[in-house]
């Protein structure tokens, strides 16, 4: 699930051995999304409402649909599977969760609320002395001068984290939780689980001096397998001929990702650049199911699809053009080489 998609959950169920799972799907229909494609380059503090909004709107007011979903979810596994031993893993502002963990009333059967483990498919959200709020894109800085630009800028978003914190906690307080959550928002989601995974190594990272103890980082995931049902577009073997035929291209992949989907940022730029190189055959991706890309004209040597697996398209390629995203990070960095993001 990438963050284009609420964490609006829906009950799906399965066995394997003597193990039970459950999963909390996100459909992402009908669903309020705030779409961010129109937002400056150069953050600012005056982004902040529409950043605050966002997050109220996909993430915090979801709450009490998901909160009521996970307890329904916990009852009947309480119900079905009293002995067993429950441990949640939901992904970064899973929405649900957070009033049990601010001491809500427990589901029914359960005489403590289970052990939670954040898989964070994003950038960690923590707040640290040696770097800058999140969002910014600023540098780490744990020197005596950049600890005090980061308080300087935490201090001015103050206001902003304030009406969040105090928002998400009046939701959370309507739902039964008898604390308040502590600092900021995404704080609570980047380290309030019991752990918190990132799946990439510490170097991906900024350093911080007092990264919570609770969070570990696993390193990149596995290369995942593309199953034969995968239906592929019909170019599909003019690339594979153009990476391993007698006259081999440089393959150039293009994606602007899923939330900001302005093709005129990555996409048409990149096309326009290699329209003209015989040793290269650019892949688009438009990020979205049934997209398409009007009134572009494209070279000989480009195609476009709507959607596409990184599983599927990574191992073909050379060069991956993207927009930073962390998901298309840690994909990429199981295929390598190079990996050029704007």
């Amino acid at each position: 699930m990438g963050t284009r998609t609420p964490l609006y959950p829906m009950p799906h169920t399965w066995s394997s051995k003597a193990t039970s799972y459950t999963s909390l799907q996100a459909p992402g229909q009908n669903m309020p999304y705030v779409n961010p494609a129109q937002s400056s380059t150069t953050f600012t503090a005056t982004d902040r409402p529409r950043f605050n909004y966002a997050l109220s709107a996909v993430f915090v007011d979801l709450t009490p649909v998901a909160m009521k979903v996970l307890q329904d979810v916990l009852e009947e596994i309480r119900e079905e599977y009293p002995e067993h031993e429950v441990v949640i893993v939901e992904e970064f502002a899973s929405a649900g969760l957070w009033p049990f963990v601010l001491g809500a009333p427990l589901p029914k059967g359960c005489t403590r609320f289970p052990k939670v483990i954040t898989f964070s498919t994003l950038p960690f959200a923590g707040s640290s002395v040696g770097t800058a709020p999140f969002r910014p894109g600023l540098p780490p800085d744990s020197s005596v001068e950049g600890r005090a630009r980061n308080a300087a800028l935490y201090e001015s978003f103050r206001q902003f984290e304030l009406e969040l914190i105090g928002h998400a906690n009046a939701v959370y307080q309507r739902l039964g939780a008898t604390r308040k959550a502590p600092g900021y928002l995404l704080g609570l989601w980047a380290t309030g689980a019991d752990l918190t995974v990132q799946p990439c190594s510490p170097s991906l990272e900024y350093p911080r001096s007092d990264l919570s103890p609770n969070v570990r980082f696993i390193g990149g995931t596995p290369r995942a397998d593309v199953g034969p049902e995968l239906v592929l577009p019909e170019w599909w073997g003019e690339l594979s001929d153009a990476k391993t035929g007698d006259s081999p291209k440089n393959i150039v992949f293009v994606s602007q990702g899923t939330v900001m989907v302005d093709y005129g940022m990555l996409l048409i730029p990149t096309i326009k650049a290699l329209a003209d190189r015989e040793d290269c055959m650019v892949i688009g991706v438009l990020g979205q199911r049934g997209a398409k890309l009007d009134n572009v004209m494209l070279p000989a040597n480009a195609k476009v699809v709507d959607y596409l697996l990184y599983a599927a398209i990574l191992p073909y390629v050379d060069v991956f053009i993207n927009n930073g995203v962390h998901a298309g990070c840690y994909a990429w960095s199981a295929y390598g080489p190079s990996w050029s993001r704007m």
